[in-house]
């Protein structure tokens, strides 16, 4: 459940800022350079259709994360 948190927290915050702050997003891109590979211009030319899946997605690990809570279901 912890995993699925986890994931959810990022594919959020990610997809809020290539939602909201492309030019973060770009900034960042530049930092990490050096250590993980660049965006491609694509994904950051369809940053809106990328920001809306990872905040679906975000929306699917944190219903997955409930429901093995609630029903105590657990994989990990």
């Amino acid at each position: 459940m912890g995993y699925f948190l986890a994931i959810g927290i990022i594919a959020l915050v990610s997809g809020v800022m290539f939602i909201f702050a492309p030019s973060a997003v770009r900034s960042l891109n530049e930092r990490s350079t050096r250590i993980i590979s660049s965006f491609d211009a694509v994904t950051l030319s369809y940053r809106i259709g990328v920001g809306v899946v990872l905040v679906i997605a975000s929306g699917v690990f944190f219903y997955a994360a409930y429901f093995m809570k609630r029903h105590g279901f657990y994989l990990f």
